[in-house]
């Protein structure tokens, strides 16, 4: 853990967040921070409102009621489009990458490879000199994930493992501030998980990357979060580092199972 992660400025702050599905009150009231440069972790029973969450704070359903800041902006109105733009970044539980595509393709188009061919056209000078960049940064990012050699495999050959690394260089592509991780692990082997744990923890330090993610794996979540969230029920119920939430009487019992986990996870560091 970075040695000022406690106590850096929150990047994200979700303060009192509704969301409301006819009867449904999937997030009731739900507020967080995320501190610059810290891994987050998001944890809770099935049916406690992460996803949810996440898709509120990244935009992807409308809040009926609270405010997502970032960076001290409002950004609770702006579209999911326009989060990248914003430096805000989500991947998904099952990876959304463009099968029929090769992987490096993948990389470029989101990276607005399609956009720099047109400013070549045209601003002959600036566009080439962008699209260089976009390129370059693609190769850096199939370098640092070991995803070269298929640089020219189409996407829809990789393992599932392998699709959540390279979903994970596309967020990348747009080099966001604020990187928010749906189950990460879900889906990948022992070793690839390792591997994607390694990488998270790495875009922290060496890149100042911030990441809030959603895990169940209660080793991981012990492993590399410098603060651990717990919902139920669509609320927070506990806020903290991860041996505070730990032992947190309301986390144990709202999420027993989870909570014999990471009482396990513990033992094993």
């Amino acid at each position: 853990m970075p040695a000022d992660a406690t106590s850096a400025a929150p990047l994200l702050v979700a303060r009192d967040i509704r969301v409301h599905f006819g009867g449904l009150h999937a997030v009731d009231g739900a507020s967080l921070e995320v501190p610059e440069r810290s891994i987050v972790a998001l944890i809770g029973p099935n049916g406690a409102g992460k996803t949810t969450m996440f898709h509120a704070l990244s935009g992807f359903v409308k809040v009926d009621t609270g405010s997502v800041l970032l960076g001290g902006r409002d950004v609770t109105r702006k579209s999911a489009h326009a989060r990248p733009g914003l430096g805000m970044v989500r991947t998904f539980q099952i990876p959304t990458v463009f099968t029929r595509m090769r992987v490096r393709d993948n990389l470029l188009v989101a990276g607005g490879h399609a956009r720099e061919r047109l400013s070549t056209a045209l601003l002959p000078g600036v566009g080439r000199r962008r699209a260089a960049e976009v390129e370059r940064h693609a190769d850096e990012l199939l370098e640092r994930f070991r995803l070269a050699p298929l640089a020219n495999e189409y996407a829809g050959e990789l393992s599932g493992g392998q699709r959540k690394l390279l979903e994970l260089a596309r967020a990348l592509m747009s080099k966001p501030r604020l990187l928010l991780l749906d189950e990460p692990l879900a889906g990948v082997n022992p070793t690839l998980g390792n591997e994607l744990l390694d990488h998270i923890v790495d875009l922290r330090d060496s890149e100042g990357m911030t990441v809030l993610f959603i895990e169940h794996d209660m080793h991981a979540v012990m492993g590399i979060s410098d603060h651990v969230v717990c919902m139920a029920q669509g609320a927070v119920i506990a806020s903290g580092t991860p041996d505070i939430v730990a032992h947190d009487p309301a986390v144990i019992d709202a999420y027993l199972g989870a909570a014999v986990a990471i009482e396990e996870g513990t033992a094993h560091d």
